[in-house]
């Protein structure tokens, strides 16, 4: 099914200057980088929102609303209309893919990126299976209990899906089955040409992130990694502080090297 119009998507932004774009993970909102925008929005127009299908966003029941070329283009009208032409681009989780996602539509309105507890998709067939399945058990537990069904999704744990406020959990279930299943390897075989300075952010503790993190690092000609003490897979929840002054000392040496 075809979209009938644009979906409403919500956003917030605050502060003037070069732009940061937030942009959040599976089951999350905008709510979780409320610490980050506190700490920025003193230097840097910071533009939150929501994805399509949570928080304050409009959930709509036409799959393709949810595709990841409708969500790059969702973040590209966001940027828009809040009259930026370039950011930087900083996500975590799925937040982190789509802003990948993002680099490889629109190259030259990307002015840096910042990935946390993020990685670029599948490397392998069988381990693309094994995701996209995982996609489709996280979209019946939701389907099957609404709300509740997220408490059964151990990677969730910690990442502020409990003060998302979502709308519908019908959208979480449609970000599930067309937002989070993958086909192709065209991110991880374009990791070599992310040609902007990136910083990788991994919590100590999150393991499988950690790796993705290490992967990407290895391909990238320009990233940074740091991995954050005693934090999860959310590290900006966990350890706010910690990767709120790791991000402010990227932007800042980023800012330099521009002149």
């Amino acid at each position: 099914m075809q979209p009938r119009s644009r979906p409403k998507i919500a956003c917030s932004i605050r502060g003037e200057g070069r732009t940061l774009l937030f942009t959040h993970g599976f089951a999350g909102s905008g709510r979780m980088w409320e610490k980050q925008v506190t700490r920025f929005q003193k230097d840097y127009q910071t533009i939150v929102w929501d994805l399509i299908g949570h928080g304050e966003s409009e959930a709509p029941p036409e799959d393709t609303a949810y595709h990841v070329e409708s969500c790059v283009r969702y973040m590209d009208e966001t940027l828009s209309e809040a009259g930026a032409h370039e950011a930087v681009l900083i996500g975590f989780s799925l937040g982190g893919l789509l802003s990948l996602e993002y680099f490889l539509k629109h190259p030259l309105k990307v002015k840096a990126l910042v990935l946390i507890g993020a990685g670029p998709g599948y490397a392998t067939p069988a381990s693309q299976r094994e995701g996209n399945d995982m996609a489709e058990v996280y979209a019946r537990e939701i389907e099957r209990h609404g709300l509740r069904g997220l408490t059964s999704i151990p990677l969730l744990e910690g990442t502020g899906t409990e003060s998302a406020g979502h709308k519908d959990h019908r959208g979480l279930v449609n970000v599930a089955r067309h937002t989070l299943t993958r086909e192709g390897f065209t991110i991880v075989r374009m990791l070599g040409s992310v040609a902007v300075p990136t910083l990788l952010i991994a919590g100590e503790h999150d393991t499988q992130l950690r790796r993705a993190a290490e992967f990407m690092h290895q391909r990238m000609t320009d990233s940074t990694l740091v991995v954050i003490p005693g934090a999860g897979h959310a590290a900006t929840i966990d350890a706010p502080d910690a990767c709120n002054e790791v991000i402010g000392e990227f932007l800042k040496k980023h800012e330099k090297l521009e002149g």
